[in-house]
């Protein structure tokens, strides 16, 4: 492929560490320095913090459900005495976090019944939600190009007529293309080499959408960073009209009330707001 067209990270796949169910949601761990690190996650609870809370959920079970069964409010009284005095450090301030959305032996038998506190914590959608706010991603799928020097591109597992959306992917947003340029003179100096000669362009900026009178740099965070071009224009055997366009996604209410707003205040905006669909020209087979 040519330059820029690989990666080492070619087929990379996720594997769940247990059965996901579904409407569930599908986390990856960053480690939890990526939350210690960061003030405004100060209350979120670490791995040990919901095991320590597990624990206080299974003696709590067990008395509830034993021969000598303990009443609702006698549970819950325990509970507010274990919050109040037996978790009184400021180190388990996270564990009192993690029993917060305990105020009832309802919500005890939830905890036992989705195997743990963190798991009752997660919110399942239904399948009505899914088909009204939800994406479908799994039809799009990536191989080599039959662009020549192209490396991979994107490919479909069932036909999309024409107009509707191939994929969405929210945008990762960069402001001045300063900020993909890589510090040469650190770099020379690192290797103590100033004669070294070195594109200053990160090969990330290879992916991004932009334009030549624009200071944003938007970053696709599905497989639509996949997508290749294809023109009449192109010196290529295989050169036709593309099948596909690039449209914002009007149908997201949040992402479509930022295109209304300044540039200033989508550059405050720390998450992936805005969100962008690919969507079919012609019908695709």
């Amino acid at each position: 492929p040519g330059a820029g067209a690989f990666s080492d990270y070619i087929k990379s796949h996720f594997v769940s560490e247990f059965a996901v169910g579904a409407g569930e949601e599908i986390f990856v761990d960053y480690g939890e320095a990526w939350f210690t690190g960061r003030d405004a996650f100060v209350q979120v609870p670490l791995r040990a913090d919901w095991a320590s809370s597990n624990r206080i959920m299974a003696t709590l079970w067990a008395l509830f459900s034993s021969d000598n069964q303990w009443e609702d409010n006698e549970i819950m009284n325990l509970l507010n005495l274990i919050k109040k005095f037996v978790l009184k450090n400021d180190d388990q301030y996270r564990t009192k976090v993690a029993l917060s959305t305990v105020s009832s032996t309802k919500d005890l038998s939830h905890v036992i019944e989705r195997n743990g506190t963190a798991q009752a914590t997660m919110q399942v959608r239904s399948q009505e939600w899914l088909a009204k706010n939800g994406q479908c991603l799994d039809h799009v799928y990536t191989k080599a190009s039959t662009i020549k020097q192209a490396g991979s591109g994107c490919f479909t597992r069932r036909l999309l007529k024409k107009d509707t959306i191939v994929l969405s992917s929210p945008l990762v947003t960069t402001f001045g293309e300063d900020n993909l340029k890589l510090n040469i003179t650190l770099i020379q100096e690192k290797m103590n080499n100033s004669e070294i000669d070195i594109n200053d362009k990160l090969l990330f900026l290879n992916y991004q959408y932009t334009h030549p009178q624009s200071s944003v740099h938007f970053f696709p965070i599905t497989t639509a960073f996949m997508f290749n071009h294809n023109s009449p224009r192109m010196p290529s055997s295989n050169a036709q009209e593309p099948n596909a366009k690039l449209r914002w996604a009007t149908w997201n209410e949040k992402s479509n009330d930022f295109l209304q707003r300044p540039l200033n205040e989508l550059e405050k905006e720390p998450y992936s707001i805005i969100i962008l669909d690919v969507v079919a020209t012609r019908d695709i087979e």
